[in-house]
C-alpha cells in the first residue's frame, strides 16, 4: 500500500505541475473580411440657436371674434343691439393686443349715387370706430375707409344681395414681423 501511495504522489505532482505550466490562451476569432458598400449621405448642418433676445417671434393671436362683418339697414349707419356685442369682442381684442391695428371698411349696396354711397360707407365705419373708442381702444389702432358700392360681396341686384352688401368689415394687421426672412406683416383672414 505504501508502494501505491508512493507512486501516486509523484504522479499527482506531475499532473499538477503539468497543469500549472499550461496557461490558458485567450483566442479571439478574427472575423473574415467583408466587402462594405459605401453609401454617400448628405451632411446636415446644424444651425446654432441665437439668444432669445435676438429672435422675437410672436404667435398669431386668435381672431378677436368669429364675425368680422357688421350688416346695416338700407340707407342707415345705425348699429343694431347685436352689433354692439360683436364690436365689444373686437374692442377687447384690440385692447389686449396693442400691436394690432384694425381698418374698418364701409360698404353699401348699388342703390344711390357713387358720392352718396362713399359718404354712407364712411358713416358706417365711423359708427363702429366710435363704439371701439368708447370701449377703450386707442384711436391710433383704428383707421377707416369707404368703398361705397365699388366692392360688392354679391354682384347682383336682389334684396338678399343688397342686404349682404350693406356692411362694414374688420381688417386686422399688426406691427411686428412674423419671420425675419420675409419681413411680411401678418394679416387676419377677412371677408370681401
Amino acid at each position: 500500500m505504501k508502494l501505491k501511495l508512493l507512486t501516486l504522489i509523484p504522479l499527482s505532482l506531475l499532473i499538477f505541475a503539468g497543469c500549472a505550466a499550461n496557461k490558458p490562451i485567450n483566442k479571439v476569432a478574427t472575423p473574415e473580411p467583408v466587402e462594405a458598400e459605401v453609401v454617400k449621405q448628405p451632411i446636415i448642418a446644424v444651425k446654432e440657436e441665437q439668444p432669445a433676445e435676438v429672435i422675437k417671434i410672436k404667435a398669431k393671436p386668435p381672431t378677436p371674434a368669429r364675425t368680422t362683418t357688421v350688416l346695416f339697414d338700407f340707407d342707415s349707419s345705425l348699429l343694431k343691439q347685436e352689433d354692439h356685442e360683436i364690436i365689444g369682442k373686437h374692442a377687447k381684442f384690440l385692447s389686449d393686443n396693442p400691436d394690432y391695428k384694425v381698418r374698418i371698411e364701409g360698404h353699401t349696396d348699388e342703390r344711390g349715387s357713387l358720392a352718396y354711397n362713399k359718404i354712407l360707407g364712411i358713416k358706417r365705419a365711423n359708427a363702429i370706430k366710435s363704439v371701439l373708442i368708447g370701449q377703450g381702444v386707442r384711436s391710433n389702432q383704428i383707421s377707416i375707409t369707404s368703398y361705397g358700392e365699388e366692392k360688392p360681396k354679391l354682384n347682383e341686384s336682389s334684396e338678399r344681395a343688397w342686404e349682404i352688401n350693406r356692411r362694414a368689415l374688420f381688417i386686422y394687421s399688426n406691427q411686428f414681423t412674423e419671420t425675419q426672412d420675409n419681413g411680411s406683416s401678418l394679416l387676419a383672414d377677412s371677408e370681401n
